[in-house]
């Protein structure tokens, strides 16, 4: 897997429209998409821990909770990338308030087990949902 991945947790309505949040605003299509559920995120993390959330892949190198988000914020244009503002605070601060998003994020968003996609064209980037 060479391209960046974003892994996201496929039955999450808050993931589900992140993920369309990062094509709406992304700099170019360099991103892949896959779910955590599908096989590739299965064979791909066999031995790893991870949350249930986001999952940024680049390259070998996994980025898990607000590492991942500020990476994907590089991936982005315009507006959005204000948030890089927040790497100022501590990344386990950071880290607190993520895990308590993530907690919840079923429980007030929802759930669903359809990422509509933004363009037809966008299809090609989903890998093994």
């Amino acid at each position: 897997m060479n391209l960046p991945t974003l892994f996201f947790d496929g039955d999450c309505a808050f993931c589900n429209g992140s993920v369309l949040f990062v094509l709406k605003h992304e700099k170019d299509a360099s991103l892949m998409f896959a779910s955590l559920q599908s096989d590739l995120a299965k064979s791909r993390f066999r031995d790893v821990e991870l949350p249930d959330s986001l999952v940024l892949v680049e390259e070998d190198k996994i980025y898990l909770k607000s590492a991942a988000v500020f990476r994907i914020l590089d991936y982005l244009k315009g507006w959005p990338r204000m948030f890089i503002f927040f790497k100022v605070f501590p990344s386990g601060l950071l880290d607190y308030f993520y895990d308590i998003i993530a907690k919840y994020r079923k429980r007030f968003f929802g759930t669903t087990t359809y990422c509509g996609l933004s363009k037809p064209d966008d299809s090609n980037r989903f890998v093994d949902i």
